[in-house]
């Protein structure tokens, strides 16, 4: 369900000759809403300023391209036909929700046709680069791919103090203190 409404779902590679490319919303929420936040911060969730005294972002529109292009490829990996799961193998598949629908509980998987396998720059503020190497067309490169990236949200030294600061406003104070 996720995938439909972040917009990952069936999000395939850019074509330039039909001028698409791949949706960024998802790139950008994991980032803002389920990672390290627009800004850097301290370990005790201070924001960290620059040289010119003004909060330093964690991502660019540049990290947000590079990224949406790590979520290419993913679509439904099983439907339902004459009631039994089976594997999907047509990553345009629509979103029917009639009958079992095998599709909304199994976790997507990526058609390597749509995926995009190049290069990738990503995470690129504060000299604290991630760099996705080009790879051979593979499911498993592309799973493996996918978990390094959330490897690196998860392991950005801005994370754990922005999902803290987030769980403890939601959960014991709306406005905590820095101690």
């Amino acid at each position: 369900i996720m995938g439909v409404w972040l917009s990952h779902l069936k999000n395939a590679k850019a074509n330039e000759d039909e001028g698409t490319f791949p949706d960024e919303n998802f790139a950008r929420e994991i980032m803002q809403l389920f990672g390290f936040g627009l800004v850097h911060l301290q370990p005790n969730g201070t924001v960290k300023l620059g040289e010119n005294n003004l909060p330093q972002t964690t991502y660019d529109n540049v990290t947000i391209k590079a990224l949406a292009r790590v979520f290419t490829g993913l679509s439904f990996s099983k439907l339902s036909y004459e009631g039994t799961m089976v594997d999907n193998n047509r990553f345009k598949l629509g979103n029917n929700t009639s009958g079992d629908q095998y599709r909304w509980t199994e976790p997507m998987t990526f058609f390597v046709d749509e995926h995009d396998f190049g290069g990738k720059t990503l995470f690129n503020t504060l000299n604290e680069v991630v760099e996705v190497a080009p790879m051979q067309v593979s499911l498993e490169n592309a799973d493996n791919e996918l978990s390094d990236v959330i490897q690196a949200i998860t392991a950005n030294p801005t994370t754990a103090p922005f999902i803290s600061n987030r769980t403890n406003q939601r959960l014991a104070t709306p406005n905590p203190t820095k101690d």
